[in-house]
């Protein structure tokens, strides 16, 4: 099988690592330095490039032969086609005080190094071009229409266009016959909708899907490009339930045979959407709903296979090969990953991926990376590589960690196997790679929220601790207050000023404390900080007495 290998970018360098099992830095490349600004793998594997402050450099990653230098000094952003034939660069766009717009966004031939097209993009977010997956066509968005250009000639401007007037967004498929989708937001008491039609045939749509909520929307496409989950979303919810806006899903075909509001039975947003990658496994996944979370399984038809069940989760990825799934919770929440097995539908493992801000798979099925990424989080950056079991082969702590990427391979080198492969050993000590491969997973109950450095080994304040950790025990808070604590102020030290001011202090949360208990008694919901506020009126209580008898009359 052909290795697998990853790439970083950080503040002081680029590196590449050989995958599992070595882990190690390839051997015989030269790790750039200084403040490099991007890196990207060709979508089929065979070329790596990256940006610094004086070019853009590619190189061969089989044979670690640097093909081209590209003297611009300014590259802020680069891109490659699906083939690998051609590199985008961006730089910042610069307002001219007069004359026409600067080109900032340029394509390369990467065999030679010429330059093929040049076009201005002012916005950093949205500066590339979508491509078909043979590089027959590339194409953009502009006012009211999709422009479609021939990437050999870029010279003799559009090659055709695709009209929709008010046009917000648009996605080309996969797949050997791609489509183009294209979004117009409702407007002027008209619903929106997204149109698909054949490349080269735009005068009837294929099928399309009409809704009223949807201020924009995402496009998720299967791997053959014959399915398309569309997540759409409002900005405001006029329920008043979120302060996020509303989302919904919908699916179509692109034969025009099936179309359907995929209805999820848990109230809340859509925190996350992915299809099989099998093309041979026509099934989708949700995690959808408020905290905790639901994730689900679907099939074709837009039915319930299989209920992952409730947890906080905003995360779901399946593995290149479609055999496991990833659920996990990221950003706010605390790093919890559960991996499944999708032909027995069971949990194999939950690991601690604490801190991460990004997960991938590997193009072997086998591994995931998980990631702590500047300037999401300014501590602890660093790259960790896990077996699915729940092993953790690989960490490595990097300073201003920006960017991590597998390098693309063909599923087809890694193909799926009846039984999945036992733990593997942990790494050997001393090789700078494995500073935790003893303890990789940890139960729930070990896991708490994000504690910056300054704080860590002292106790949690009660309004910072999760709703999760508030209902553990049978149900009991775990952060009820015992009247007797030995760390309850020693009254017989304090002043009669200090002791004024601590009784109008306790008489306020008492009387604050009632209030939320009328709340509750009515049948309100209250938020986990409110309910551990009332659990502290037994103690209150205490050290208001005595407060009170040491007081003088």
């Amino acid at each position: 099988m052909t290795k697998t290998q990853f790439a970083y970018r950080s503040l002081n360098e680029i590196g590449l690592v050989t995958g599992p099992p070595s882990l190690q830095d390839v051997v015989g490349f030269t790790k750039p330095t200084g403040n490099n600004r991007a890196i990207k793998y060709s979508p089929d594997g065979r070329l790596f490039a990256w940006a610094s402050t004086t070019a853009v450099e590619v190189m061969d990653v089989a044979s670690g032969q640097l093909l081209q230098t590209i003297a611009r000094p300014n590259v802020m952003e680069i891109d490659f086609s699906p083939r690998g034939t051609y590199l985008l660069t961006w730089e910042r766009y610069i307002k001219p005080e007069s004359g026409p717009l600067p080109t900032n966004m340029l394509i390369w031939e990467t065999t030679t190094g010429s330059q093929m097209g040049a076009f201005t993009r002012k916005l950093q977010s949205s500066w590339g071009f979508q491509w078909t997956p043979d590089e027959q066509y590339c194409a953009q968005l502009a006012p009211n229409e999709v422009q479609f250009f021939d990437p050999t000639n870029f010279g003799k401007g559009i090659h055709t266009r695709l009209s929709m007037d008010g046009i917000q967004s648009f996605s080309l498929s996969p797949g050997q016959s791609p489509s183009v989708a294209a979004f117009v937001p409702a407007q002027k008491g008209q619903p929106g909708h997204v149109r698909l039609y054949s490349i080269g045939n735009f005068r009837q749509p294929v099928c399309q899907k009409t809704f009223f909520k949807a201020d924009s929307v995402k496009m998720i496409w299967n791997t053959l490009g014959t399915n398309l989950l569309i997540l759409a979303s409002t900005d405001v919810d006029l329920t008043g339930k979120s302060y996020y806006g509303e989302t919904n899903l919908y699916y179509l075909t692109v034969a025009g045979n099936f179309d359907c509001h995929v209805v999820l039975d848990k109230e809340g947003p859509i925190h996350d959407v992915a299809w099989n990658p099998n093309p041979e496994i026509k099934e989708f996944a949700v995690v959808y709903g408020y905290m905790p979370a639901r994730a689900a399984l679907f099939d074709r038809r837009a039915n319930l296979i299989h209920d992952f069940g409730t947890a906080p989760r905003n995360f779901i990825g399946f593995n290149p090969q479609g055999r496991l799934v990833a659920i996990a919770g990221f950003g706010n929440l605390t790093g919890q990953m559960d991996i499944w097995d999708l032909k027995t539908h069971k949990k194999r493992v939950t690991i601690n991926a604490s801190n991460s801000t990004t997960c991938e798979w590997s193009p072997d099925g086998r591994h995931l990376m998980t990631s702590t990424l500047s300037p999401r989080l300014r501590v602890d950056n660093g790259i960790k590589v896990w077996h699915h079991t729940g092993s953790l082969m690989f960490h490595r702590l990097i300073h201003e960690l920006y960017q991590v990427a597998w390098r693309p391979l063909p599923v087809a080198n890694y193909p799926d196997r009846s039984a999945l492969s036992p733990p593997p050993p942990p790494c050997a000590s001393g090789t700078g790679t494995n500073a935790d491969a003893k303890t990789p997973t940890r139960s729930v109950a070990s896991v708490g929220t994000y504690r910056p450095p300054h704080a860590r080994g002292t106790m949690t304040p009660p309004s910072f601790k999760r709703e999760d950790e508030i209902q553990r025990s049978n149900g009991k808070s775990s952060l009820s207050v015992d009247p007797s604590s030995p760390n309850a102020p020693d009254v017989s030290q304090m002043t009669e000023t200090e002791k004024t001011t601590r009784i109008r202090n306790i008489n306020k949360q008492l009387k604050q404390i009632s209030a939320l208990k009328k709340r509750e008694e009515a049948g309100e919901h209250l938020e986990p900080e409110k309910l551990v506020k009332m659990q502290k009126e037994p103690a209150l209580k205490l050290e208001l007495k005595a407060l009170k008898s040491k007081k003088p009359q």
